[in-house]
Formats: structure tokens, sequence, C-alpha cells
């Protein structure tokens, strides 16, 4: 790169750091998703238990994703720093971060079926918008689209 972003060994470091953890959230959502679509049978219990099996699993990549991307010299630090202009973007990527960890922990202390797919759903959807506004971030800052591979 000619810039001051960094170097192009840099930017392809952060490409597979991003894309790995994008992956690891999105292969996580398709299998809340899966849970939440099988067909609840005559025993409820066990439906909800299998959906709070799968977003127990989504708390914990969710946790990694978030973890990796503010830790010092993270993503969202680095793109502070070397793109300033950024930094509303950036505000905003952190506060859905704290955001989307407290839609998990409200969906994950309900019991009723329709509440917990709704939650999920809407949970999703968060997601979602989050995971386009991060492939926005990143593009804007390096020129690099990382959500074209999924």
């Amino acid at each position: 790169m000619t810039d001051n972003r960094g170097s192009e060994d840099t930017v392809s470091a952060i490409a597979g750091e991003v894309r790995t953890r994008r992956e690891a959230v999105r292969s996580s959502m398709i299998a809340l998703e899966q849970a939440i679509a099988a067909p609840q049978t005559d025993d409820a219990t066990s439906w909800i238990k299998r959906v709070h099996a799968e977003l127990d699993t989504f708390r914990g990549v969710w946790a990694h994703h978030v973890e990796a991307t503010e830790r010092p010299d993270g993503l969202l630090d680095r793109v502070r720093h070397e793109v300033p202009r950024l930094s509303h973007e950036h505000d905003l990527l952190h506060r859905e971060h704290g955001d989307i960890a407290a839609a998990i922990e409200e969906t994950a202390a309900t019991h009723d079926v329709d509440a917990v797919r709704e939650a999920v759903i809407a949970l999703l959807g968060k997601i979602v918008r989050h995971r386009s506004r991060g492939a926005n971030f990143v593009y804007e800052a390096y020129s690099l689209d990382v959500g074209s591979s999924e």
C-alpha cells in the first residue's frame, strides 16, 4: 500500500484474522438459526434447551470476536489510529458489541418458545447489520472486501 495504513503484509494479516472471525460468527449464526427453525414438538423444553445450547455456543464465539476486535492494537484500535475519519463508525461498532452481548443475555433468560424464537430472530438481525457495518468499516479503512468470501 502507498498510504499510512500499513504494509501489504499487515493488511493481509488483518484480512486473514477478520475473515476467520467472520466465518466463526457466521457458522454459529447458522447453527442458531437452524435451532430456531427446527419444529417445536410436544416437548417445548427440549426445543428451548437446544436453542439455548446454540446460544451458549454463539455467546462464546461473540465474546472471542469482541475481545479480538477491541483488544489494544486490535482492529478497532488500529483503524481508529490509522484512519481517524472513521471514528464515528468505530464508536458505533463498539456500542453494537455491547448491545448484541446484552441481547444474547436477554435471550438466554427467556424460556417461552415464541419469545425465544422472536428474540433470536431479532438478535440475528442485529448481528447481520453489525457484520455489514463491520465489512464496510474494513473496506473504508483498507479497501479490503472481507465479506465476499462467505
